[in-house]
């Protein structure tokens, strides 16, 4: 059980917005469209989806879920299933399918598109669920990416992320103690490659992988190099679900544009040195507002990556020390 100087002390209502701050939602019958139309303009990720008669939540819609739909509606009237035989479509090819799933993706409304990612499950919680409740919920729970908070009457009134919490536990770094000084390389998920495209591979082949891995961002690298420049999410990528001429625009074209918009350089690729503290990182993380940092070897000088850290990582982490 955690202790009164644990940083999973409190409830959710200890961390979400101050009653007055809307919770932005849409109908069970908003369409594709209109749906991105409120996650652009109030740059959101994922909203929960309310009956439009009596405003009780049925679930969340994210745009991983949208982005799901149009790479499945893709791949059906392509005849391909996979990311590598998507890569090998024509670009000529790829626009006339991609015309044939306007239709369809322009009526397909929200209810029926929540968590076609597999990664979304709607989570209602209640304002007095403890932090280390919620903790769980994250850390374990597989499909669930977010926590909608919900009144007696089952209506939606904020939503707890990862990003949450850790901003939070950030404000009580000191009670980790001894935890706080494990460095990232004991926490991180290790690979031997990042999971990435060419910055001349096309956004929905980009989609399709993310679809195929059941992820919201890829490592882009440069064609020469084989270095990896930026990374993109599926958030990236939301005009593009918009207007679908800019899905077979080059992966490399589409990130500068869009960070050229946000006022943004397309790199650098937010990283940090294996041997660094948690609680360092924790406080990294907290500031530049990302949901992952690539860790790189930090032996005899090498810049070569060797695992990733997410927001859920670190959770996880918190979680399993406290159980302890």
């Amino acid at each position: 059980m955690a202790s009164v100087s644990s940083p999973l002390s409190g409830t959710v209502g200890d961390i979400i917005p101050a009653a007055g701050s809307a919770l932005k939602t849409v109908k069970s019958t908003t369409t594709l469209p209109e749906a991105l139309a409120v996650m652009g303009a109030h740059n959101i990720y994922a909203v929960p989806v309310v009956n439009p008669g009596t405003g009780v939540c049925e679930g969340l819609l994210s745009l991983s879920d949208i982005a799901s739909f149009l790479v499945q509606q893709f791949w059906k009237e392509s005849g391909v299933d996979s990311f590598a035989a998507t890569c090998e479509l024509s670009t000529e090819k790829m626009a006339s399918h991609l015309a044939t799933v306007k239709h369809s993706f322009d009526t397909q409304t929200s209810l029926a598109t929540m968590n076609l990612c597999r990664s979304n499950a709607y989570c209602p919680v209640t304002k007095d669920v403890s932090l280390a409740n919620a903790v769980r919920r994250l850390a374990t729970g597989g499909s669930v990416s977010r926590l909608v908070v919900v009144s007696e009457d089952k209506k939606p009134l904020a939503m707890v992320t990862p990003a949450d919490l850790v901003v939070a536990f950030n404000k009580r770094s000191e009670v980790l103690g001894a935890f706080g000084d494990v460095p990232v390389k004991d926490v991180c998920n290790v690979f031997d490659s990042i999971l990435g495209i060419q910055g001349s591979h096309r956004v929905i082949d980009a989609l399709a992988l993310m679809v195929e891995h059941v992820i919201d961002s890829v490592g882009v690298t440069d064609d020469d190099t084989d270095e990896v420049i930026t990374v993109m999410s599926v958030k990236d990528l939301r005009e593009a679900l918009i207007d679908f001429q800019k899905l077979i625009m080059p992966a490399e074209a589409m990130m500068k544009e869009v960070r050229q918009k946000n006022f943004k350089a397309i790199a650098p690729v937010i990283s940090v040195k294996d041997s660094l503290s948690l609680s360092h990182v924790m406080q990294k993380l907290a500031v530049v507002r990302v949901h992952r940092v690539y860790v790189r070897d930090d032996n005899g000088g090498s810049s070569r990556y060797t695992g990733v850290l997410s927001l859920r990582d670190i959770l996880r982490a918190i979680n399993e020390h406290t159980k302890a």
